[in-house]
């Protein structure tokens, strides 16, 4: 569920409180967000840190509760509303496959084909898997209709590709599943 379009201000501002003061303390943080829990109908902030594992959970409670203390928003703030988690949890890693991730869509041409790769703005690194296509009209569909780029984008990229031998298309904003899908990740 895209949390973005579901959560108030005024939770949005929680969380951004939450996530100053656990940086103000210097508690790690790999991923944050609002999930909702149909079981008690409302939404959690769900933060992921490392220190669940290697601190275990009540030390990692109690660092949480004085980073809100030190920085004031304790009295402001619905901890009851707020889940700490390890990084391994599986929920923590089912939200962050659908987390929405920024990046480029890299054409490349390769000898008489083509080959497109997608790179986040954020992430692990490493290397890039790499989806390849026989023609023009192969990547253009696979653009237009698999990806769902902007088309104006999409023959801008091509006429470049075919002119120098590379262009890019940005901003492509995928899922990490969605990349997976489409055989980019």
């Amino acid at each position: 569920m895209d949390s973005s379009a579901l959560v108030n201000e005024a939770d949005r501002e929680i969380g951004a409180k939450v996530l100053g003061a656990m940086s103000r303390s210097k508690i790690p943080v790999t991923f944050a967000d609002w999930h909702f829990v149909p079981q008690i109908e409302e939404w959690q902030f769900l933060i992921a840190t490392p220190w669940y594992d290697s601190k275990g959970p009540l030390t990692t409670y109690r660092a949480f509760v004085e980073a809100l203390k030190g920085s004031g928003i304790d009295k402001d703030t619905p901890t009851r509303r707020m889940t700490l988690r390890s990084p391994k949890d599986p929920l923590v890693e089912a939200l962050r496959e659908n987390l929405p991730r920024e990046g480029f869509l890299h054409v490349l041409r390769n000898g008489d084909g083509l080959r497109v790769i997608y790179a986040p703005i954020v992430g692990a690194g490493g290397p890039v898997p790499a989806r390849h296509f026989r023609g023009i009209n192969e990547l253009k569909a696979f653009l237009l209709d698999e990806v769902q780029v902007r088309p104006r984008a999409a023959e801008d990229a091509m006429d470049e590709a075919k002119a120098s031998g590379s262009a890019s298309i940005f901003p492509v904003i995928l899922t990490k599943r969605r990349t997976k899908a489409l055989g980019l990740g």
